[in-house]
């Protein structure tokens, strides 16, 4: 995928609605909320996420993750879409990654990985 606005935008989309929206001008602390106003050219061009890195997922969200009904056991045997470091979670049921999404994490999208996100300005990943 190349790094276009319009790919940005679209990547951008998958957290309307979060505080995770940043400046590119490095120190800037303020998180704006992503939504209409935000989605012009020079708004996403001049913006980047700021993500949690999946290593960072709380106790509480791995347990909802692992024991509510967020995990589809039907899917448990199938080729995951990428594994999950922290205890082998299996990142194969998309209600899993849109959980995780609106948790703010960093995942991969559209075959780029986290780190081609980062390399691309797309996304800053928070530090623990």
């Amino acid at each position: 995928m190349e790094n276009t606005l319009e790919n940005k935008a679209k990547f951008f989309a998958q957290y309307w609605g979060q505080n995770v929206m940043m400046w590119n001008e490095a120190d800037s602390n303020s998180h704006q909320k992503i939504g209409v106003s935000y989605m012009t050219k020079y708004g996403v061009s001049n913006r980047r996420l700021e993500l949690k890195p999946l290593s960072s997922i709380t106790d509480e969200d791995y347990k909802f993750i692992m024991n509510d009904k967020v995990m589809n056991p039907d899917l448990e045997n199938g080729d995951p879409l990428f594994t999950f470091a922290i205890g082998g979670l299996r990142m194969s049921d998309l209600t899993t990654t849109d959980f995780l999404r609106s948790k703010g994490y960093a995942l991969p999208w559209m075959g780029l990985s986290v780190e081609k996100l980062v390399e691309y300005g797309w996304i800053k990943l928070k530090e623990d």
